[in-house]
């Protein structure tokens, strides 16, 4: 993780000479300091994850991002709710659980590295509110910067921990992990800006395709028939959350636009 945080930070180095102090101007650092440590929080929980399951089994469980995020937002940020979305939502919990239950059933030993995924998609989720709580007044600059500042500087103390020197092949595959991680999240917020939700929601899908590509390929790994069905269960409940998002989305706009 710092390793990774490191190289995001360095990519990042040059615009924050170029902008000054302009690259920390904000007036959220509460919220930007929450938003980097949830992340940071979540993204070693989920190498955690990645180490110890199949590429694609943890990547599936990584889509339980947005089921989270529908009932946070319900709970923070006071969004309404309606049976619809709860539905969905159970549905995909339950799907989940479909996944999971092999695993559980083979004993603890089997069951953490999935807990411990499904607490960094808790994570990343809070992560993602609070960037959406201050995204009408904070540039996509000032996140990027925050966040890899911070996350830097909370990778420390456990690195210290189990401190070791990589070796030069490893060492750039970790700095490659962290120019990568700024790309996406470049990608991610342009996205954001630009693109419509419900047309986005069903590109991000194609991870799991490549997760099931990729670790096969370099690993060996074919996800199980209980990782399948859970999967698409996951999937098809996202999808309609998301659909009814955009459909809410949409008739708010024309009823506005009516008055």
């Amino acid at each position: 993780m710092f390793y990774r945080q490191l190289a995001g930070f360095l990519i990042l180095v040059p615009l924050i000479i170029r902008r000054g102090r302009g690259a920390y101007a904000t007036s959220h650092p509460g919220f930007l300091s929450y938003r980097a440590a949830t992340a940071t929080g979540g993204l070693m929980l989920s190498f955690y994850a990645f180490q110890n399951m199949p590429l694609a089994d943890a990547n599936a469980l990584s889509f339980t991002r947005t089921l989270w995020i529908v009932v946070l937002a319900g709970v923070f940020l006071r969004e309404t709710v309606g049976p619809l979305r709860i539905g969905a939502t159970l549905v995909g919990f339950g799907g989940v659980l479909i996944m999971l239950a092999p695993k559980l059933s083979g004993g603890l030993e089997f069951g953490l590295p999935g807990l411990a995924m499904l607490a960094s998609s808790l994570l990343l989720a809070l992560s993602i509110l609070g960037i959406k709580s201050i995204s009408h007044d904070t540039s996509p600059t000032v996140m990027m910067v925050w966040s890899a500042g911070l996350g830097l500087i909370f990778s420390i103390p456990g690195a210290m921990l189990t401190w070791r020197v990589p070796a030069p092949a490893d060492l750039a595959l970790l700095s490659l992990m962290g120019m990568l991680a700024s790309a996406t999240l470049a990608f991610y917020i342009k996205g954001i800006q630009i693109g419509d939700a419900a047309a986005m929601a069903p590109v991000d899908y194609s991870r799991l395709v490549l997760a099931v590509l990729f670790g096969f390929v370099l690993f060996g790994e074919l996800p199980s028939l209980w990782t399948v069905a859970g999967a698409l269960v996951v999937v098809a409940s996202t999808l309609l959350i998301t659909w009814r998002e955009h459909h809410v989305a949409r008739r708010a706009l024309q009823g506005r636009s009516h008055e």
